[in-house]
């Protein structure tokens, strides 16, 4: 099974979104999206 990290980042590349893109059209920086595609930082359950 694949974590939402994972699924997250491999969605992103699918669709050829840049991750500066990515952090742009869901309100973070860059920093955080890396952390959140490296599982640094989570949501919450």
């Amino acid at each position: 099974m694949m974590s939402d990290q994972t699924c997250l980042k491999d969605a992103r590349e699918a669709a050829g979104i840049r991750q500066e893109d990515a952090a742009k059209a869901i309100g973070v920086s860059r920093p955080t999206l890396v952390s959140i595609e490296q599982g640094v930082l989570t949501h919450p359950s």
